[in-house]
């Protein structure tokens, strides 16, 4: 029974340490599970933040290169603006239509916000200015095209009329005369009006290259000084001959210079238009860089900003993924402590069960060896009664042992004698002991040996039978 009883607490102890290994083992599975189901999700946090950020990426790249293409394109519109303003050249202006129309074009493609609406609104100022440039250009080659056809039929007439002088002269010399003082003085004028034409041409073209007004100023003062005395005297002398096509020549010349100075004046106002609508043109050619500039620095801020939230957020998941994994320590901690506190509590309330059921049956012994103590104390003092009376029967043997003192004497010599022979057989037979166990030892490596010569014979002959068989292989080969 006592057994039996052990063996029951035996399993009961058994038993309570698989319910705690259980225990761990489910703490250890929950924690991991939570670990696990913490980590994923702040692991589809990271991949969310991170594609969210690629996406806005790839889209705020996209309209980097977008507004970078349209600075490109402002920029080659600039290189035709100002290779048109030099050459006037068509080409250079079909060029600029096509890059601003392609900046248009893009622009339109773009989300709107204020600074692509800036930009749009600038292009089409910009376009709307040169084309008013390209119409001043042309106002202007109208005038140039205008003066020189004046001044080219005032040269036929002025050659014409100074062939006719020149004839007159010829005839006149055949004939031993002279010219006239008049028609004389009308050739003088004839050349001096080739000579106005000439510095007229060279003073409007000496503006038109250089944007000088000097030469505008010395043009003007030339016609308040000296115009109109020559057109009045080249018109005096024409009409004082009787040749209509002096007085042609004449009128021509008068019309022709001064609608010559006329559309000079009229061509430096259209030139300062032109001046000021080509300055016009570089503000919002400068409007225009700046703007894309800083739209695309906004959008490079932009960027950067997200980044930023971006790693913000995936910090923030980790963080996250921190303090989940403490909770996560501390709980399987306290769970932990509690299991091995209740353990312990466990642990030692089956000790004591188990000490009380060791000690109630050493309690029962020590109980019985308490009384049988007893006893044997009674017995002790019926012992001391009958020594007493075995004292005087002693007192009364003395004397016949006095007797026999001498006679056990005689017999303890002899027994001394004895105890010595027996001495000296036991250290003879304790010797033959000794070599005797050797001889066994002996026996026994006799024995190993044996085997090993066996064995060693045995593989001896299987060599021997190999090295045979080998032979009367190689005989029948």
């Amino acid at each position: 029974m006592k057994n039996l009883s052990i063996n029951l607490k035996l399993i009961l102890l058994v038993g309570l340490g698989l319910v705690f290994v259980g225990m761990v083992f489910v703490i250890e599975t929950v924690s991991n599970s939570s670990i696990k189901k913490t980590n994923n999700e702040n692991f589809a946090m990271m991949e969310q933040a991170n594609r969210d950020y690629r996406d806005k990426a790839l889209a705020a790249q996209e309209r980097l290169d977008q507004i970078q293409d349209v600075l490109n394109s402002v920029q080659y519109a600039r290189i035709a603006e100002k290779s048109y303003l030099q050459f006037y050249n068509p080409q250079y202006e079909q060029q600029l239509d096509k890059h601003v129309n392609h900046a248009m074009d893009i622009l339109n493609k773009i989300d709107k916000n204020k600074s692509t609406e800036t930009l749009t609104t600038t292009l089409q100022s910009y376009l709307q200015n040169f084309a008013k440039i390209i119409n001043l250009h042309q106002q202007i080659e109208g005038l140039n095209t205008s003066i020189v056809d004046q001044f080219g039929t005032l040269k036929k007439l002025l050659r014409k009329s100074e062939a006719i002088i020149i004839a007159n002269r010829f005839e006149k010399q055949m004939m031993g005369e002279e010219l006239s003082p008049v028609e004389a003085h009308f050739g003088t004028m004839i050349a001096q009006s080739f000579r106005t034409v000439y510095f007229i041409t060279s003073m409007r073209s000496q503006y038109l290259l250089t944007d000088d007004s000097a030469y505008i100023d010395a043009l003007t003062k030339y016609f308040k000084s000296k115009m109109g005395g020559e057109t009045a005297s080249i018109r005096q002398s024409a009409k004082a001959q009787n040749e209509p096509v002096y007085l042609q020549t004449a009128d021509a010349y008068k019309a022709a210079v001064y609608s010559a100075y006329d559309q000079t004046l009229a061509t430096q106002k259209l030139f300062k238009q032109q001046k000021e609508t080509s300055e016009s043109l570089n503000e919002y050619g400068t409007v225009l860089t700046s703007t894309g500039n800083r739209l695309l620095k906004n959008i490079s801020e932009q960027m950067n900003a997200e980044q930023i939230a971006s790693i913000k957020t995936v910090d923030k998941a980790k963080e996250n993924r921190i303090r989940s994994l403490a909770s996560v320590q501390k709980t399987v901690a306290l769970i932990l402590v509690l299991a091995l506190g209740t353990g312990g509590v466990i642990s030692i309330l089956l000790a004591i069960f188990i000490i009380r059921s060791i000690t109630r049956p050493i309690n029962t012994v020590i109980s019985g060896l308490q009384k049988s103590a007893d006893d044997v104390t009674s017995a002790s003092g019926q012992m001391s009664v009958a020594s007493q009376s075995l004292a005087e029967g002693a007192s009364e043997q003395a004397s016949s042992i006095e007797e026999t003192s001498s006679s056990l004497e005689e017999m303890s010599s002899m027994t001394k004698q004895n105890a010595g022979n027996a001495n000296h057989a036991d250290k003879l037979m304790k010797e033959a002991n000794q070599i005797v166990l050797k001889a066994n030892d002996s026996m026994s490596d006799l024995t190993v040996s044996m085997e090993e010569i066996s064995k060693a014979s045995q593989d001896t002959s299987n060599i021997i039978k190999t090295i045979d068989e080998i032979a009367f292989q190689t005989n029948l080969l």
